[in-house]
């Protein structure tokens, strides 16, 4: 199993660094950006715990940063996953 690294959903949360924020999402862990680290994540060690520019709620990260179509154009309509 692959877990993404800012896909948990709710800070803090036992994460070691706090930034003083507070966040939750009412979504399953792994499904989408959240912005926040896994508690025992390498990432929850640091200013990255609670990353505010992840907040996207992608679904795709695993694209990279650039695509060749209008994401606007597009509508996710279900995650199956096996």
């Amino acid at each position: 199993m692959d877990l993404k690294a800012h896909t948990f959903n709710k800070y803090p949360a036992g994460q070691k660094y706090d930034s003083g924020d507070k966040a939750h999402f009412d979504v399953k862990n792994g499904l989408i950006q959240t912005g926040i680290a896994y508690p025992k994540s390498y990432n929850a060690t640091k200013s990255e715990a609670f990353a505010k520019n992840n907040i996207d709620g992608s679904v795709i990260e695993f694209a990279g940063h650039k695509v060749d179509f209008d994401i606007k154009q597009y509508k996710l309509v279900s995650i199956n996953i096996n």
